[in-house]
């Protein structure tokens, strides 16, 4: 989560299906966190409806948040650091860039390829006073903080889910190899029917050279080629797939 103590727009890409979602935010972290809350909760109304079920069929353990933008440390862009004009422009230009990357990028996650400007709410001095003397001498219980690390730093995976996720990628190398191992077939062939195209000779014209008796010069006028591609030919260097026996001669004839 360190790198992502930034502000700026982030992509969550779903390591399973590819799918991925695309945000802005002042503070990434602290917004990701807010989507795993969101999704193992049972709220199921909320504004990123497809990110959400999303997690929940597929664990945010298998998402990868990455920087996309990065504008900078958020602490440089909270509102005590900005002030409140600043902060409603670095509002306005962080949903501007997240608009732009929903035109370009297409993600399939988001419900709303609109960006809308995040409200700047400006806080009076007797409600901060409000806020402080609520949380003075109150101090976070060891479940509230177990809770907090765990969403840090993740749920640890079961041995089903490793084994479910490792199937998943196997079941994906397979499909990849086999289609690349198709595509190189078909490249072959084309290879070899293009190959048969530029042939100078026949099969039974082959065949007549390995069995005949004349030289390699004499045969070379015959065809038109070198002594050279006559004498490759007899020494089965070159047109190694024509058999020395046509495919429609039956063995008695031959001998």
């Amino acid at each position: 989560m360190k790198h992502l103590l930034r502000a700026g727009i982030y992509r969550a890409t779903n390591l399973i299906t590819g799918q991925f979602y695309i945000g802005a935010s002042n503070k990434v972290s602290r917004r990701w966190v807010e989507h795993i809350q969101l999704a193992e909760s049972d709220v199921t109304r909320t504004k990123r409806k497809k990110l959400h079920n999303n997690m929940r069929q597929y664990g945010h353990n298998n998402f990868h948040v990455e920087m996309i933008e990065d504008m900078g440390d958020w602490r440089d862009f909270t509102l005590n650091a900005l002030g409140e004009d600043l902060a409603k422009e670095f509002s306005y230009y962080l949903s501007e860039r997240e608009q732009h990357y929903f035109d370009t990028l297409k993600p399939d996650l988001n419900d709303l390829l609109i960006s809308v400007p995040a409200p700047v709410f400006i806080r009076t001095e007797a409600s901060r006073k409000r806020m402080s003397d609520s949380k003075f001498g109150h101090k976070q219980s060891i479940d509230q903080i177990e809770k907090r690390m765990l969403h840090i730093r993740g749920v640890p995976k079961t041995k089903e889910h490793t084994a479910k996720t490792q199937e998943t990628k196997l079941h994906k190398y397979d499909a990849k190899v086999s289609k690349q191992a198709e595509n190189n077939k078909k490249d072959k062939l084309i290879k070899n029917d293009v190959r048969h195209m530029l042939r100078q000779l026949t099969d039974d014209q082959i065949r007549y050279i390995r069995q005949g008796g004349k030289t390699n010069s004499d045969l070379a006028l015959e065809f038109g080629v070198s002594p050279a591609t006559i004498k490759k030919i007899r020494i089965y260097k070159t047109y190694k797939d024509v058999p020395d026996i046509a495919p429609n001669t039956n063995m008695r004839d031959a001998a």
